[in-house]
């Protein structure tokens, strides 16, 4: 009987053991995560940081984003007119209309908001959900049915105006490395959030 009670007692010790290493594996796992994401996002901040100063301004922000939208709009000219038709400007991707879901998306977020207690998951206001051809007609700003370069750079303009205001909490006209790592946890935090959010009423559309 005192050997049975000495091989449970190790069994027991053993077991708790092992837990505890489990436990401390994957603390560290969720430390090396947190730090390898803060580690990305410095790199990511010092690629926009042009002037080296450890501060953002909009400019340093618009700069690479107004490339981007040249290249692409480049790219999408497929008859080299300098115009995009709505067809060039969806591309063979395929835009589900989430305008239609919009009430319920953002209502499921904040239910997860409120359920995880995840201060990060920002609530989306449902015009952000619109649909392919309101966004076309949006940055359609002259009402030609077709987008010029400074049509599509305009619309990236009030995006990245939009989020340098978000990140800039101290209202100081510039980003600190600290807001700028906020701004993208938050951001984060709220994507997956709603691509959940939207993953679950698809699947509810096709039931």
């Amino acid at each position: 009987m005192l050997k049975v009670n000495k091989d449970l007692m190790s069994i027991v010790i053993i077991g708790a053991i092992s837990a505890t290493l489990l436990l401390t594996a994957m603390e560290s796992q969720a430390k090396g995560n947190r730090k390898g994401a803060k580690s990305t996002l410095a790199s990511a901040f010092n690629r926009l940081d042009a002037d080296a100063d450890g501060l953002l301004s909009l400019d340093e922000m618009l700069t690479p984003a107004l490339n981007r939208a040249e290249n692409g709009f480049i790219k999408k000219d497929s008859d080299a007119d300098s115009f995009l038709t709505f067809d060039e400007w969806t591309g063979d991707k395929e835009r589900v209309d989430l305008s239609i879901i919009a009430d319920e998306i953002v209502q499921c977020v904040a239910d997860i908001k409120a359920e995880t207690g995840n201060d990060n998951i920002v609530v989306p206001d449902p015009g952000l959900f619109l649909s392919a051809l309101d966004k076309f007609d949006n940055a359609d700003t002259s009402g030609d049915g077709v987008l010029d370069l400074s049509e599509v750079q305009a619309a990236v303009i009030s995006k990245v105006e939009t989020r340098f205001s978000h990140m800039d909490t101290d209202l100081s006209a510039d980003v600190a490395l600290e807001e700028f790592t906020n701004h993208k946890m938050r951001y984060h935090s709220s994507r997956r959030a709603v691509k959940s959010c939207i993953d679950e009423l698809s699947e509810e559309e096709l039931f």
